[in-house]
């Protein structure tokens, strides 16, 4: 591993440890052209200092010295990517690279904010001042940030100015939402997903070199296999999918009785760290969804009541209870139309690959042409012949689409339904109007113990998130 030390300010060293390195931090950034960057060269012949990316390399070591730490790592500088042998032990090493570091920062210049305790300002409020930038920044679409953020155990960004805005805890819930990534993988504990899974949350990502949507995958499912530039996307996925195989680490297609079976996806999920207990509803639930209820052709249970009464929360402890009864279970976002078609698209790549078309599971979804593809693969593969246990949860499907008054942005849910209706499906919704669609649940008001329950656990959450963001 090849480390950089500064030795005084704009002289830097490089370090090669073969084993045992000490400890240092890595930078997570964005390249831009490759010719800003900085590279192995420019830094042996001092030329470093005229490239754009000069800036990321002083502020890391600037951070590195603030933390007390002498060593540090840039991908785009530490790595000779002129020698294939150390550009492919380097991309195979990368994830245990980044998990062994002692910190990781994240630079995003362009979110430019000044630190919150210079100008007096409430921290909620600075917050607000670059969250929307946040949320949309490139950072967040590439592949190889994705290894990133899961792989480092202390992640830290920073903006233009090395203005601390948070780390990987405190924006926790922030990042779920943007990447849809669940928290605990987010935290770095894989062992609870399967091998397709991961690869979903690389589905809306993007990477310079098509090759690299394969590659950036490698510590995520923890195999290491031979770089192929120029081989294409699609033969560099095949061969990760080979190499799953051929290790014993993905089962790609497992019959049980003339079933298909896929193990539970927890990506979607809402957390919910603490259950409370609605006997009623749940048994509705079971009678109204469970195959060993005597149904012969199970049906659609809508589950309806306020916002915030307990609608998802019920469904997620239903699908946790449950899990081992159903062959799939796909939790889709119901909120609008667009974000109900991305859900049913990702879970694409949860499908074994030989019982989809060719090219469904390599494919990216970056146009809308992709999303409606996947969408349709995703159908056809439910409604297959001996794939009859399945569970479909539509969460939040707030929009009346039969009201005379109903918006433009107003879908009808059914259209996602596959055409086979040896399945089950669980629709949670604010309506009793949707109601029509299948079995109808109202979830009504708690008892004064339930509610009280309710109250303490949302406050214990948000002291935790508030605790968190002050960090």
């Amino acid at each position: 591993m090849r480390l950089l030390r500064r030795i005084s300010p704009g002289n830097f060293a490089f370090h090669v440890f073969n084993d045992q390195p000490p400890a240092y931090a890595i930078l997570s950034h964005t390249w831009g052209n490759a010719n800003d960057e900085v590279k192995l060269k420019d830094i042996e012949d001092d030329s470093a200092s005229s490239k754009p990316g000069y800036a990321k390399l002083e502020f890391c070591a600037a951070q590195t010295a603030h933390d007390g730490l002498q060593y540090f790592w840039i991908d785009s500088c530490c790595i000779d990517q002129t020698n294939n042998v150390e550009l492919t032990e380097a991309i195979n090493s990368m994830y245990r690279w980044y998990y062994n570091a002692s910190s990781c920062y994240v630079y995003l210049p362009e979110i430019s904010v000044p630190d919150p305790t210079n100008i007096g300002m409430p921290r909620q409020q600075w917050v607000s001042t670059w969250e929307q930038i946040f949320r949309s920044h490139r950072w967040f679409t590439r592949g190889w940030t994705l290894q990133e953020l899961i792989a480092a155990r202390s992640v830290e960004f920073f903006s233009k100015e090395h203005t601390r805005l948070g780390s990987k805890e405190s924006l926790e819930k922030i990042i779920q939402e943007i990447t849809a990534i669940p928290v605990p993988a987010i935290r770095g504990s894989l062992d609870d997903y399967s091998y397709d899974e991961r690869m979903s949350w690389a589905g809306t990502r993007a990477t310079s070199r098509p090759e690299d949507m394969a590659y950036c995958l490698l510590g995520i499912l923890k195999i290491s296999m031979p770089m192929i530039y120029g081989e294409g996307q699609a033969a560099a996925m095949s061969r990760l999918r080979r190499e799953l195989a051929v290790q014993n680490q993905v089962d790609e297609a497992v019959h049980n009785s003339g079933q298909y079976r896929i193990p539970l996806s927890l990506s979607g999920v809402p957390l919910i760290n603490k259950f409370v207990d609605r006997a009623y509803e749940m048994s509705r639930l079971e009678d109204s969804l469970l195959p060993s209820r005597g149904h012969g052709r199970r049906k659609v249970a809508v589950m309806y009541g306020l916002g915030g009464i307990g609608k998802t929360q019920l469904s997620v402890e239903f699908v946790r209870r449950y899990k081992d009864t159903f062959s799939t279970v796909f939790w889709l976002d119901g909120r609008s139309e667009d974000s109900l078609k991305q859900s049913l698209a990702l879970t694409v790549f949860r499908i074994p690959p030989g019982q989809l078309p060719k090219g469904s599971t390599t494919r990216t979804l970056q146009t809308a042409e992709d999303t409606n593809t996947a969408v349709q693969d995703v159908l056809t593969w439910l409604s297959t012949q001996g794939n009859s246990s399945w569970l479909l949860v539509f969460d939040n499907v707030d929009i009346d689409f039969q009201s005379p008054t109903a918006p433009p942005e107003a879908f009808d849910p059914r259209t996602y339904f596959p055409s086979a209706d040896h399945g089950s499906i669980l629709i949670t919704t604010r309506l009793l109007a949707l109601g029509r669609l299948g079995t109808s649940i109202k979830v009504g008001r708690v008892s004064r113990e339930q509610a009280l329950t309710i109250f303490k656990n949302d406050y214990e959450s948000e002291i935790d998130r508030k605790y968190m963001l002050l960090l």
